[in-house]
């Protein structure tokens, strides 16, 4: 032989054109080598390299080596090849089709079936080769996929569905008959002779349900008979075949009698529902078929029995659902002369109703005096929501005390677990399923395989519902050691997210979850639950827990927790000193073990300096007794009013209580805070223990006294600077015997600190600080400064003085308190110092402000003092 593999890998210009007769030797010995490499090269040969004589032949021949390289015998699937290289296969098929006239007649036209995907265009393609394929060979499995292309083009043309183009849309309208094709495909299939038993039973079956499809309404009957005269298996011997679920759920068979069934429930009168029970008196041994016929006979059987044959038609509708109800008409079992034969139609199934849709039928059309109509109505909200995997959403009465929820639930386990999956609210969700478990424990019945929990996260519980679902998780307790496998797979799948949920209810809530959460902690600690279990114990529970778990959670975690160190550091800001040394020695212990050791010394160290810092605050308030006396009355008093309070709601309300200004107060409290006795948290505050002694005793409001005695030296003078200050006061004192008449009174005590340090520059506001005035007019009952008089002597006639008189008038302009100068000249009598008073007064009185504070009573002694002379 001339053609090696060597030549394949010459340059163009010196490969010899190959011959197919050497070519097909190569791929030969390739192929039984099993070498799929060198076939797929062999296969992607430009034609330009081969013989022109044979070209016509090899275009075709390497495009077949080309399909049997990428997809060589034993490939699982087409779906298991990779993209690029599934894409390159397809391609090989599909100019293989273009090329072959009667490519069905080749083994790669099954491939290409394979490959073919689902878009408007490859439907419509694979339907036309089909077509041709079944009219010129019978073969079942071909038709099969025939119906199943056209179903899918009829079903694109008649529905409204949003990812079809322009294009595919005016190419489904341009789309003949679909139903014409098909029948004459069944037609030859059935006059070709080709078929046995089976091949028969199928054609006929697929004709059927191609009437079904067709039919008018006044052909139902006709079609219906026609569908009941196939034969269908005794009960008896369809009994004996395994369960469409092996672990011994539904039966799921469906023969041509309950596909009848079927059909005459959709379209028959409620008057003539009694005859059709009458004629299906046998049961179904399809779930779905037989929950149907057991509604229906409820709805017609006398109301003493209602009760007993709608509870088993629950309890079979729903092993239906939970198997595979989508599954229902994908398949139907005929009697063969040899025994039952079950025919497999394919994903789009049999035409028939859906049993949500029969079950509306039935509820819609119910009579009036029906016992059990609510029932029937949750039975059909339940069973649709459950089966489709769309919870009820904004649906009166969709919640868990939905009308009939109770009895349905009663009668079947396996409803309760579907109402728990689809009801409105979380809690009752929540409460539906733990007490289904409970249930299924104490009656030792298996939980449904297929049960999908639904949503148990996203949506908050609040403190009613919260107590339900503490409830029912309280009964569950003593039941979880008897759990079979089944239901701990089902408890450990949504044991999280109930307790995540009641985690983030309010504080009572949590207080009595975290008892149950350490009943199931070896649950929440398989599902890696652990800072689920710190978060309770931390919030609601024992620090020392909180912690050890969080070590859990930093230990086995993929990524440092964040969240668990930032916790796990709360526990000890917030907690007392003997405290914070029991976490420190938990550290301490874990730090040995754990294979983030840096971390939990880092952790260690935290707390460490968190335990030396209370340490010092504990000397701290210890010895605030040695700090006591340092206090003000006034700040003791704003002390005890915090004392009396059992609660706090700022500053303001305790300045109020204490009767001070709220500057005051606030200087008060910032000592009482600066000195330790008063300790303050962000939320709340304590008086410090160690001075409650002290505090008690000053609350007796007693007098203390003491004597401190005199030694032998003395520095007193009188309180008056002149004679003329006495004589002065002496006549003020005569003209004003309603009120109180102060001698050398400092500006401190008439004028507030804090507002006149905002009203006047700096210089003036130490002289403020120093000041004093000779005379002050105050009232006796509102205790305000009425009148200053400033005695002026030859003294304040210096420059420095001056200056200082300056500062003074400008203090009780900006004070608003009345101000008057004197200067007495010579010994004046006291009817002159009259006349000089009365004289300055009504200058006074027209310049007093009226929003000053006892600005009436300041008018009527000024007013007074004018007409005294």
């Amino acid at each position: 032989m001339r053609v090696v593999d060597d030549a394949l890998n010459l340059p163009a210009s010196a490969q010899p054109l190959h011959r197919m007769s050497d070519l097909e030797s190569l791929v030969r010995g390739h192929v039984e080598g099993q070498d799929w490499a060198k076939v797929l090269e062999m296969g992607r040969l430009p034609m330009t390299s081969v013989h022109v004589e044979d070209r016509p032949r090899a275009a075709i021949w390497l495009l077949r080596v080309k399909t049997l390289a990428l997809h060589p015998p034993g490939t699982e699937s087409v779906h298991s090849l990779t993209k690029e290289v599934r894409e390159e296969l397809e391609q090989a098929l599909e100019e293989l089709a273009e090329r072959v006239d009667a490519f069905h007649t080749l083994p790669q036209f099954d491939l290409y079936l394979a490959t073919r995907r689902w878009s408007v265009e490859d439907n419509l393609q694979v339907f036309n080769r089909l077509t041709r394929a079944c009219m010129e060979i019978t073969n079942v499995g071909w038709i099969l996929k025939l119906r199943d292309r056209a179903l899918r083009l009829m079903n694109a043309r008649d529905e409204d569905d949003e990812e079809v183009t322009s294009e595919q849309r005016a190419l489904l309208e341009s789309l003949p008959d679909m139903t014409l094709p098909l029948s004459e495909v069944y037609a030859s299939a059935e006059a070709g002779g080709a078929l046995d038993e089976e091949g028969r039973a199928f054609i006929k079956v697929l004709r059927l349900d191609l009437d079904l499809r067709m039919a008018d309404p006044w052909d139902y009957g006709r079609v219906g008979d026609a569908v009941f005269a196939l034969p269908s298996p005794l009960q008896t011997d369809l009994r004996g075949l395994p369960r469409d679920d092996p672990r011994g759920g539904a039966y799921q068979h469906l023969t041509p009698n309950a596909w009848a069934f079927m059909w005459e429930l959709e379209h028959t009168s409620f008057e003539e529902l009694p005859g059709v029970l009458e004629r299906y008196q046998e049961p179904f041994i399809c779930d779905a078929c037989e929950g149907l016929r057991l509604v229906v006979a409820s709805l017609v059987v006398p109301p003493a029995i209602t009760d007993g044959y709608l509870a088993e038609g629950v309890r079979a509708l729903m092993r239906f659902a939970n198997d595979s109800p989508d599954s229902l008409g994908e398949s139907v079992t005929v009697q063969l002369s040899e025994g039952p034969r079950e025919l497999d139609i394919g994903a789009n199934g049999l035409r028939m109703a859906s049993v949500g849709d029969l079950l509306l039928r039935l509820y819609e059309g119910s009579p009036e005096q029906f016992s059990r109509f609510d029932e029937l109505c949750s039975l059909y909200r339940i069973f649709v929501a459950s089966t489709e995997y769309a919870p009820l959403e904004n649906e009166q009465n969709g919640d868990e005390n939905m009308p009939g929820l109770p009895w349905l639930c009663v009668q079947s386990l396996s409803f309760q677990f579907a109402a728990a999956c689809v009801v409105q609210g979380v809690a009752g969700r929540m409460r539906l399923l733990l007490d289904a478990l409970r249930r299924a424990v104490d009656a030792d019945e298996p939980v449904p395989y297929n049960y999908y929990t639904g949503e148990l996260a996203g949506e908050d519980l609040d403190d009613v519902g919260a107590g339900r679902v503490l409830e029912a998780l309280g009964q569950l307790v003593p039941r979880r050691g008897a759990m079979d496998e089944r239901a701990e797979r089902l408890w450990r799948d949504v044991v999280a997210p109930i307790f995540q949920a009641l985690s983030h209810v309010s504080d009572d809530v949590r207080r009595r979850a975290v008892d149950l959460a350490r009943a199931f902690s070896a649950d929440l600690l398989a599902k890696g639950e652990s800072f689920q279990l710190g978060y309770l114990e931390q919030v609601a529970g024992d620090p020392s827990e909180a912690l050890r778990y969080y070590l859990v959670n930093i230990d086995s975690a993929k990524d440092v927790p964040e969240v668990a160190v930032k916790n796990a550091k709360l526990l000890w800001s917030r907690a007392e000193a003997r405290r914070v040394q029991d976490l420190v020695e938990i550290l301490d212990e874990n730090a040995k073990t754990s294979r983030r050791a840096d971390l939990v010394r880092e952790l260690l160290a935290d707390a460490k300096a968190r335990a030396s810092l209370l340490n010092r605050q504990d000397q701290f308030e210890r010895t605030a007794v040695n700090r006591w006396p340092s206090l003000t009355a006034p700040a003791r008093k704003l002390l005890s009013v915090f004392a009396s309070i059992n609660s706090y709601n700022g500053l303001a309300e305790v300045a109020e209580y204490a009767g001070m200004e709220m500057a005051w107060a606030q200087r008060h409290y910032s000592k009482l805070v600066e000195l330790g006795m008063l300790l303050v948290t962000d939320h709340s505050f304590r008086i410090n223990p160690h001075i409650a002694p002290l505090l008690e005793r000053e609350s007796q409001h007693a007098v203390v006294g003491r004597i401190v005695r005199a030694q032998g030296t003395s520095a007193i003078k009188q309180v008056f600077n002149s004679q003329r200050e006495f004589t002065i006061y002496q006549v003020l004192v005569q003209l004003c015997p309603n009120h109180l008449v102060f001698p050398n009174c400092s500006l401190q005590s008439l004028m507030a600190y804090e507002r006149m340090k905002e009203l006047v520059n700096d210089d003036d506001f130490g002289y403020y600080l120093r000041a004093s005035v000779d005379i002050v007019v105050v009232s006796s009952t509102t205790y305000l400064p009425m009148l200053a008089i400033e005695v002026d002597s030859v003294w304040h006639d210096t420059e420095r003085q001056q200056k200082n008189d300056e500062k003074k008038d400008r203090l009780f302009a900006a004070a608003g308190v009345p101000f008057m100068r004197l200067r007495p000249v010579g010994s004046p009598s006291e009817s002159t110092v009259r006349a000089q008073v009365a004289e300055h007064v009504d200058e006074l009185v027209r310049s007093l402000r009226a929003d000053l504070p006892g600005y009436d009573q300041a008018r009527r002694l000024l007013e007074n003092l004018s007409v005294v002379g």
